[in-house]
């Protein structure tokens, strides 16, 4: 077993063993903001097949997963389309936490269940 005193020990780091406050939440807020994503682009495809999604999970009242983008990183979210907020561009989504109203240009996909 080596100890300080052994040749090749690593004498310089030896009493660095605590970390400050500080650093520790310096180190949490990067590791938070590598998490982040950026807001993906979606091709003139996809946006009409989530329209036509949303207008079948309306028409038959289906449970949907949305997958939305929201402060940088992806949610997902399970429920029914309550109704579409054409003025404000949103649609409103009744899941079991609650209403919630998403805007329709932070939808990424959309899938029955």
């Amino acid at each position: 077993m080596k100890n300080k005193l052994t040749h090749d020990s690593n004498l310089i780091w030896e009493s660095s063993r605590m970390i400050l406050p500080e650093h520790k939440a310096m180190i949490r807020q990067h590791y938070l903001e590598s998490n982040h994503v950026s807001k993906p682009i979606l091709a003139e495809d996809k946006l009409i097949e989530l329209e036509h999604t949303i207008h079948q999970a309306m028409t038959f009242q289906k449970i949907i997963s949305i997958s939305y983008y929201q402060h940088k990183y992806i949610h997902t979210y399970k429920g029914s389309i309550n109704k579409i907020l054409t003025a404000k561009k949103q649609i409103e989504l009744r899941t079991t936490d609650g209403v919630k109203q998403l805007n329709l240009a932070d939808i990424l996909d959309i899938e029955l269940t």
